[in-house]
């Protein structure tokens, strides 16, 4: 009996011993570092890669939201050109829990850029939007586009980037060589803005 109460009481000891040495906090993570790390989404299509990041999950009102994306080729060969409009990345940004919308809005030359193999392209958000007189936040969107930061009022966003592009027809030998020619491959993911 007198042994068994001996280990009772080492193992209570121990356990003790253990709790004492993080001074018995809770040591997880704190939720506001959490918010205040980068967010990161990537997906992949065949040789491509799309990667969406935002660098932290919430944001006061008033601060500058920072969203970008980085696409690039990792397939065999050492480039491929692509066709596309103005830009083959554009941001969309849908507010969740109200509704705001901030689509993206470009130009529709055929533009080819050349993509070196391994190598990502980054592409930063840059504000656009549409909107008509009878919308019942063309006020808010005329305003928010007149403004030089990036900010968005209190809510929940989420930013959808696409990638929208052709295999440029003028390379035809690659043309024989793939199945699929064009591509749209999205990511998204959400941030908050806090009051």
């Amino acid at each position: 009996m007198k042994q068994m109460l001996f280990v009772v009481f080492g193992m209570l000891l121990l356990t003790g011993c253990g709790q004492g040495q993080s001074g018995g906090k809770d040591v997880s993570p704190n939720a506001d570092d959490v918010t205040q790390q980068p967010q990161m989404a990537t997906v992949e299509e065949e040789d491509f890669k799309l990667s969406l990041f935002t660098n932290k999950a919430v944001y006061k009102e008033n601060e500058q939201v920072n969203i970008w994306a980085d696409f690039g080729f990792f397939g065999e060969e050492e480039k491929m050109t692509i066709g596309h409009a103005m830009h083959y990345l554009g941001f969309h940004i849908e507010q969740t829990d109200g509704d705001l919308s901030f689509p993206y809005m470009m130009p529709e030359p055929y533009v080819l850029t050349t993509l070196k193999q391994g190598e990502w392209e980054k592409t930063d958000y840059e504000k656009s939007t549409g909107f008509d007189g009878g919308d019942p936040n063309a006020a808010f969107y005329k305003k928010w586009l007149e403004e030089d930061e990036v900010t968005f009022p209190p809510g929940t966003y989420k930013v959808t980037v696409v990638a929208h592009f052709i295999i440029d027809m003028n390379e035809s030998d690659l043309l024989t060589e793939r199945d699929k020619t064009s591509y749209t491959i999205e990511q998204s993911l959400e941030f908050t803005v806090a009051p």
